[in-house]
């Protein structure tokens, strides 16, 4: 069974666990971690030698070796060391290693892992971790991240609510936008998975389950089978998104 703490909850005892999951946008999951941190455990997350983090779109067996070298390493200027792992993904032949790291707690690490969805986790990685409520997350200062033409130009992509509103042809465009912007590396995997998995939660949100339409439950159906294919080690995205983009009905 999943695990679920409130930041009041983490705030009131001293790591009560050694291995934290915070899902949900990477930004935000970070500037959460680093005002618990700093406010609720006086720990600083900057010219710390016992804080270290690490950025992935897929972390690989690779990447997990480099976390368990880190996590060894006893801390130097604190009674704990504090490792942040962001990621969009783990590899399956990484995550029996990754399981290993929270098998095996040395009683001086705290591990923050942060993903934009847990649903490719293996059920004992899961059991493994707490989980922080989203809802829960302290308000941090994300205004310079936010204010981002890059960024702004990404969001407005991957909107959900007007792709869904758009017809068949102007779905298409914007998955031809999306696909060279994939191609030349300024939107990752993580961002077309979650694109997907967003796509079938506004779809839900948008329509009457109990009158829900033929055309609809196969979308659905097909979103879910595409969110599997999406995660899986080389995806078609051009194949993916096209199909969903003419398969997903106008609402």
């Amino acid at each position: 069974m999943t695990k679920i703490v409130t930041n009041e909850n983490l705030r009131q005892t001293k790591w009560p666990h050694h291995a934290y999951c915070f899902v949900g946008p990477r930004i935000e999951a970070i500037c959460a971690v680093h005002q618990i941190l700093e406010s609720d455990f006086a720990f600083r997350t900057t010219g710390n030698p016992d804080y270290w983090r690490g950025e992935y779109d897929v972390l690989l067996l690779d990447d997990s070796k480099e976390i368990k070298r880190n996590i060894d390493n006893r801390p130097v200027a604190n009674e704990i060391k504090v490792l942040v792992i962001a990621t969009n993904f783990i590899h399956l032949n990484s995550q029996n290693s990754f399981l290993k790291l929270l098998e095996e707690p040395n009683g001086h690490s705290v591990l923050f892992l942060l993903m934009p969805s847990d649903s490719q986790l293996l059920p004992t990685i899961k059991s493994r971790l707490i989980f922080v409520n989203q809802t829960d997350w302290p308000k941090a200062e994300t205004t310079k991240i936010e204010e981002n033409s890059k960024v702004e130009k990404k969001e407005s992509l991957f909107e959900v609510e007007t792709f869904l509103a758009a017809n068949s042809a102007e779905r298409l465009k914007r998955i031809e936008k999306i696909l060279a912007q994939y191609k030349d590396d300024k939107v990752s995997k993580g961002d077309l998975v979650n694109f997907i998995l967003n796509l079938g939660k506004g779809l839900r949100q948008k329509i009457d389950l109990k009158e829900r339409r033929a055309e609809t439950t196969l979308a659905l159906e097909v979103i879910a089978k595409s969110l599997t294919y999406a995660e899986g080690a080389s995806p078609s995205f051009k194949t993916i998104l096209e199909y969903l983009a003419i398969i997903v009905p106008k609402v």
